[in-house]
């Protein structure tokens, strides 16, 4: 009997851990789905990944809303070259999901490609069966 116990509790034990790999590729996924979106300018993804009630603070510290951060990225106020991320990690608390990472990205300010590095933390929230990123928050390094 005890054989059975033990051998239930591994593998409830392997399952969850199983799953928990499932839900933080998918975030990885839909992650770099966002970043390629933003420099396509790819209003339909960038609707359908960000949640309506979506907090962007940029690592210059301005704050946008949904529609104000679509607007900018589709629009040309934040032309988004290239984004390539780093030590990206996906904490899963039930439905939420912290991520945090090391960016790199060229955007081009006042007409001049310009690099940025930053760490940034991001969340996403699962409703409705659906994963949507819901807060992004960055803080500039120096570039070495």
């Amino acid at each position: 009997m005890k054989r059975y116990v033990l051998m239930f509790f591994f593998l409830a034990v392997i399952i969850n851990l199983f799953a928990q790999n499932q839900v933080e590729n998918a975030i990885k996924t839909l992650e770099n789905k966002r970043f390629e979106a933003q420099v396509k300018k790819d209003a339909v993804t960038l609707n359908d990944i960000l949640a309506d009630d979506l907090v962007y603070i940029h690592s210059n510290g301005s704050v946008e809303n949904k529609t104000e951060y679509i607007k900018s990225t589709t629009g040309g106020k934040t032309d988004y070259r290239k984004i390539e991320t780093d030590e990206v990690n996906v904490r899963v608390y039930e439905n939420t999901a912290v991520v945090t990472g090391l960016a790199r990205m060229v955007l081009m300010i006042e007409g001049k490609e310009t690099p940025l590095k930053m760490r940034y933390t991001d969340i996403y929230v699962k409703r409705n069966n659906k994963w949507q990123m819901v807060s992004w928050s960055a803080a500039r390094l120096p570039i070495q």
